[in-house]
Parts: C-alpha cells; sequence; structure tokens
C-alpha cells in the first residue's frame, strides 16, 4: 500500500509527503505542470529542499526534479517554524532550541 499527500500548509508554504522517491518526484511533477503551465505560478526551487525521513544513521541519496533543475537534499530544516532531522531525533530539535534561547541571551546582555 502506498500512500501521497500533498499538505498545503500556510500560504505560500508547501510540503509534499511521499512514502517514495518516486511518488514525491509524481507530486513534484504536478506542482510542476499546475504551477508553471496552468497558472503562471514562479517556485523559487533554490529555497525548496527534499528530506529523507529514516531511522538510518544517513540519509539515503534521491534526486528529486522541478521542471529540469534538482531540489537539494537537506539533513534538516524549518517549516513553519518547527525544526525537523532526518532521523526525527528528539535531540537535534532540543540542540536547535537552546542554541536559539543562548542567542537570545547574548543579544540580552549586550543591549545595555
Amino acid at each position: 500500500m502506498s500512500i501521497c499527500c500533498g499538505n498545503p500548509t500556510f500560504a505560500d508554504d508547501i510540503s509534499l509527503l511521499a512514502l517514495t522517491p518516486w511518488h514525491l518526484q509524481k507530486l513534484v511533477d504536478i506542482v510542476f505542470r499546475y504551477c508553471s503551465k496552468q497558472w503562471n505560478v514562479s517556485i523559487n526551487v533554490e529555497k525548496s529542499s527534499v528530506t529523507v525521513f529514516t531511522k538510518s544513521r544517513s540519509q539515503p541519496s534521491v534526486n528529486i526534479m522541478y521542471g529540469d533543475r534538482t531540489i537539494k537534499q537537506t539533513d534538516s530544516f524549518v517549516h513553519l517554524g518547527i525544526f525537523y532531522s532526518y532521523n526525527l531525533k528528539n535531540s537535534d530539535k532540543i540542540n536547535q532550541r537552546l542554541q536559539k534561547a543562548k542567542n537570545a541571551v547574548i543579544t540580552l546582555s549586550t543591549r545595555r
């Protein structure tokens, strides 16, 4: 059984979720077809990324194309203010929040 779902979330942000790279490519092809051909809307591919969620220590490499351009693959990303990591470990989220807190303390302490 395979489930593919596009998940439009907020204004101009969108997340596409799929169980396989093939299904993700099909979803990206649909977005490309409608945005570039039908609605004349441009997508900034440089601000787009692909992350493969896995329990492995390393992320498998995938090649997802938006038209003739490759979407870069990343280990983690922030979507609507929420941090996601390819291995879904909470330690990454905690470290990211701690870094934000440290930066805030440094900013506050230098404002005298």
